[in-house]
């Protein structure tokens, strides 16, 4: 199931993917951002625990472990390619089937006056 829509802020892109990762594997999806947005995921499992990392062309932003009960994370990001890879490499029996939220949305940077 892939859905992709607004949210209540103007200017947000917001998409869910239902995935399979097979055993022994690991699934990336990227995201090219045109200029510096918060980027808003969640990762649920049905069961068991999934590793993802969340990561920048250069580095790795954040380590999490998605569960039944999900994982999420909130990041605000420079303009460029952030990608979300979800890592069933220590799995060899069994695939995974993990939702997958992703939101982006404007970044708003304040100055003080």
């Amino acid at each position: 199931e892939e859905g992709a829509g607004g949210g209540g802020e103007e200017g947000a892109v917001e998409e869910r993917r239902s995935l399979a990762v097979a055993a022994g594997d690991a699934h990336s999806v990227t995201v090219a951002l045109e200029e510096p947005a918060v980027l808003e995921y969640a990762v649920s499992t049905a069961a068991r625990t999934l590793p993802f990392t969340v990561s920048s062309a250069s580095a790795v932003l954040a380590r999490h472990v998605a569960s039944p009960s999900g994982a999420a994370g909130r990041l605000e990001l420079s303009a460029g390619e952030v990608c979300v890879t979800l890592d069933n490499s220590a799995s060899w029996l069994r695939a995974s089937r993990p939702s997958l939220a992703l939101r982006c949305g404007e970044r708003r940077l304040f100055t003080a006056l």
